[in-house]
Order: structure tokens, then sequence, then C-alpha cells
């Protein structure tokens, strides 16, 4: 896998969260609209809970590779460099392992949804799809920070 395909991939992705970060702005503000004249959208909350779980998940590579992600740089400047490969080894090891058991337990609890057949309340949507997306998000995250970390 090269940084061309993360980089088609990491567009792909912004075009889709872009797409649903739209629609939700969509979608809230048409029910604040019908609301108003007494016809609120029926599921709104739920559907925006669904995007934002989606928008947030597939952006995690994008803010990954613009080096987005909240750092601690602080203490971090004032170590000697002679620690700081070290120290950023052990922090990659650190991070790639929690959202190792992140990514595992959204692809378990997918399937799990996905077999017992949960629906939303309100419009009776599967949550399956939007968790195997949310999960997808930080595996492509994860593939990233270990291609990252292997070419350096």
């Amino acid at each position: 896998m090269s940084f061309k395909i993360i980089d088609k991939l990491n567009k792909y992705l912004n075009i889709v969260a872009g797409c649903m970060l739209i629609l939700m702005m969509l979608l809230a503000t048409s029910n604040i609209i019908f609301r108003f004249f007494g016809h609120p959208i029926k599921g709104t909350f739920e559907i925006l809970g669904f995007l934002g779980a989606m928008v947030c998940s597939l952006s995690l590579l994008e803010t990954e590779q613009k080096g987005g992600h909240i750092t601690i740089g602080l203490l971090y400047e004032k170590l000697p460099n002679q620690i700081k490969p070290f120290l950023d080894f052990v922090t990659l090891i650190l991070s790639i392992s929690f959202l190792s058991l992140i990514c595992y337990k959204l692809f378990q609890l997918g399937f799990s949804i996905k077999e017992y057949g949960e629906l939303s309340e309100t419009l009776h949507i599967p949550y399956y799809p939007v968790i195997f997306i949310c999960a997808f998000g930080v595996l492509f995250l994860i593939i990233f920070m270990l291609f990252n970390f292997l070419k350096k």
C-alpha cells in the first residue's frame, strides 16, 4: 500500500463525510423551520446522531494526515532529542493498541447488533451499518499510522 492509495481513500472518505455533514445541516435547518410551523421532521435526532458518528469516524484519517490530533508539545519540546524517538514509538504503540481495541469492539458490537436485529426507536433503522462505518474509519486510521511508522 502506498501513500497514493491512502490519499485517494482519504479524499473519498472526506467527500462522503462532507456530504453527510451537509445533509446534517440541511436536516437540522429543515427541522427547525418545519417545527416552527408545527410539523417537525420525525426521527431528526436519530439521523443526526447516526450522521454525526459517521462524519467523525470518517474524518479521523484526514485529521491524522494533517497532524491535527491533540498533542502535548509543552513538555515534549523540553525533552532531550535522544528521548523523543523512543517516546514517539511508545506513544504510537499505545495509540495503535487502544485504537485496535476500539476497532475490534466496534466490529464485535456491529455483528452482535446485526444478529439480534436491533433497530432505532423512531425510524426503525438498523444500527449495525453505522457501527461498521465507524469501525472502518478507525481501521483506516490504524492502517495509516502503521504505514506511516514503517515508512520512517
